[in-house]
């Protein structure tokens, strides 16, 4: 058992109510059930956007608070290679007052992993990565290669804060084989967590049946790898198909405005108007609607993510489509859902024919899905793995 019950969680961004925000919120939460005392360090947080009740009470540190920051330091941390410096360094000023008192440290995104690099770790420290998405292309090339000057220079940081780590802990298995290939670290896979119990009665009240209309559901802030442009093509061969569906994007487009207008070019080009809705922002209580009114939940993003909003659709008990190289494809597989290629919406498309054809079908699978997941990804479980590894050492 750790004798220091401190935790330091280093996240670059806590701005908005996106997965990884989600899942430092409810990790958080749980360390404090078991008597932990949380701290997250972060460069951006906005009390107002990111999960206001959940973080109620938990000690945040950040660079850049909203509506309370000097403009200066918020344009110096804005964008571009002068702003990643600008970052580094005043991640590194409110880091280093306090990342010496904590027992374990647990950074969530390669921001925060490489900071490592500028501290001394105490031999009473133990360092937990959590790969809160998949090993970014960067870290993988410069490992493939790192002949120039600047891999080099990379290569040498990565190797020092990777030193650091105790466990890398991962939500896949690709992500496992990842890290044990190319870093050459044993990797833990332990998943992640999604708030199943509120959702959970959904299942209960809902009923296959045919449909003259089919209401699918997808939600992610909005991203390229997203591939939203698919569900739309999708919905446009059913059309030709006279298979009836509505659409409701939930997510918001903060970091990638032009891929929002990209989308809704396309709608306009496939005659979508009426059938496509996009939404910025739900409520808890809101986005519980949505659930409970949706048919289909689809989910086919090009990798880079886990998926919380995947099992919480299945704990709806709604019938989920997704791609085969995101993190949910370990537990959702074609027993109980429908998987796809990425980029393929023909593929989408006759996934959501046969939810529309075949009730009886998508009240078996959906049956099986709710079973794989019920105990194993509730947060408190998924924080249990966590501390498992690194209270056993």
């Amino acid at each position: 058992m750790l004798s220091n019950k401190r935790i330091l969680i280093l996240v670059r961004s806590m701005e908005i109510s996106g997965g990884t925000q989600k899942l430092v919120a409810e990790i958080s939460k749980q360390f404090e059930k078991k008597k932990y005392n949380v701290c997250i360090n972060t460069l951006f947080y906005n009390k107002k956007d990111c999960y206001k009740k959940e973080l109620k009470g938990v000690n945040i540190r950040s660079v850049v608070t909203a509506n309370k920051t000097n403009r200066l330091i918020k344009y110096l941390l804005s964008s571009g290679r002068i702003a990643t410096i600008f970052q580094f360094l005043s991640f590194w000023i409110i880091t280093v007052v306090n990342i010496g008192k904590y027992g374990i440290i647990i950074p969530q995104d390669d921001f925060s992993a490489i900071i490592l690099s500028l501290f001394p770790k105490k031999n009473d420290q133990k360092i937990i990565w959590y790969l809160n998405y998949q090993l970014s292309g960067v870290i993988i090339n410069t490992y493939k290669d790192h002949r120039t000057l600047v891999s080099k220079i990379r290569h040498f940081v990565y190797q020092k804060a990777f030193a650091k780590i105790d466990h890398f802990a991962v939500w896949s298995e690709y992500n496992k084989k990842l890290i044990e290939k190319y870093i050459k670290r044993k990797a833990d896979l332990v998943y992640a967590g999604a708030d199943l119990s509120t959702h959970f009665p959904i299942s209960n009240l809902r009923i296959q049946t045919e449909k003259k209309c089919m209401n699918i559901l997808t939600i992610g802030i909005l991203y390229p790898y997203r591939r939203y442009e698919d569900i739309i093509n999708a919905i446009y061969i059913l059309g030709k198909k006279s298979i009836n569906c509505k659409l409701t994007i939930v997510g918001k487009s903060i970091y990638s405005p032009q891929y929002l207008l990209l989308l809704k070019n396309l709608v306009v080009k496939r005659g979508l108007n009426t059938n496509v809705k996009f939404i910025e922002y739900l409520s808890d209580n809101d986005k519980y609607t949505e659930y409970k009114k949706s048919d289909v939940f689809v989910f086919v993003n090009d990798g880079n993510t886990w998926g919380i909003s995947v099992f919480e659709a299945v704990a709806s008990g709604m019938p989920v489509v997704i791609t085969n190289n995101i993190g949910a494809v370990d537990l959702i597989n074609n027993d109980c859902g429908w998987i796809v290629r990425p980029r393929s919406p023909k593929e989408v498309a006759l996934s959501i024919e046969q939810i529309y054809n075949e009730p009886n079908l998508v009240k078996l699978k959906t049956a099986r899905a709710i079973s794989h997941i019920r105990g194993l990804l509730t947060w408190e479980a998924f924080t249990n793995r966590l501390l498992k590894l690194v209270e056993n050492d």
